[in-house]
């Protein structure tokens, strides 16, 4: 009875849940451009890097002001749900002189499941609180964040 006591208390999963205000990631970038040069990259960035044209929506999009807000999609692995899961997150720019902030917020997860009676298929949306899916996602975030500054940085004699 003891080692089956022990054997299940060790197979017990510890889910944390990450507080509101964390569940973002955020970087900050200098940028060798000027500010019209890093809105206009940035907006190519986007087009070239989320094919999808539900990926790319830009509900707002406001070169003086140096802002762009797009709602973006991508994936990672969950440890919670043991496979993989699209989310769905709201990408913001920040644009001045030679600096670029770039945020992700607002991750939502996205379960697809079929009904084994009609086949029909459904997409559960919860919205991703787990610490270990968090950082996952923000490892995938910093990845393509990284990507967008070094296309900003280093793509800059493709213009005529």
């Amino acid at each position: 009875m003891l080692i089956i006591s022990f054997f299940f208390g060790g197979c017990a999963i510890n889910h944390t849940t990450v507080p509101y205000s964390e569940r973002k990631y955020e970087v900050v970038y200098d940028v060798h451009l000027k500010k019209n040069k890093i809105y206009s990259k940035s907006i190519e960035w986007i087009v070239r890097n989320y094919k999808n044209a539900n990926q790319r929506t830009l509900p707002y999009d406001n070169e003086k002001n140096g802002k762009i807000v797009a709602k973006a999609s991508s994936s990672y692995y969950s440890f919670l749900y043991t496979r993989y899961i699209n989310y769905d997150y709201t990408l913001v720019i920040s644009i001045k002189e030679n600096k670029i902030k770039v945020l992700g917020e607002h991750f939502v997860g996205h379960l697809l499941y079929s009904d084994q009676k009609t086949g029909a298929t459904y997409d559960r949306e919860f919205e991703v609180w787990e610490s270990k899916d968090i950082l996952e996602i923000k490892s995938n975030l910093a990845v393509l964040f990284d990507e967008l500054y070094y296309f900003l940085e280093y793509n800059k004699g493709d213009d005529f």
